[in-house]
């Protein structure tokens, strides 16, 4: 069964921009990554990749995060490139 919507978070608290493949908020502490328009759909076993444009200087890579696909927690893990 296909998937109609994500969501990822994880801690960060510096300024983004130019998002890719997701829209992007920061609130108390925590990045929140949502599916685009284009992108919100997922087979079974799918994966999504998105990034953005890290604005800080000092801020520390996340090293876990938390995954929601239609609103069911799944696992989520982070690469940095």
């Amino acid at each position: 069964v296909s998937i109609a919507d994500w969501t990822v978070g994880f801690a960060w608290t510096g300024p983004i921009s130019a998002p890719w493949n997701a829209t992007g908020s920061i609130a108390a502490g925590v990045l929140t990554a949502s599916n685009a328009s284009w992108n919100g759909t997922l087979a079974p076993n799918g994966s999504v990749t998105f990034g953005f444009t890290d604005n800080s200087v000092s801020m520390p890579k996340p090293s876990a995060c938390t995954a929601k696909v239609a609103g069911v927690s799944v696992p989520c893990s982070i690469a940095f490139q």
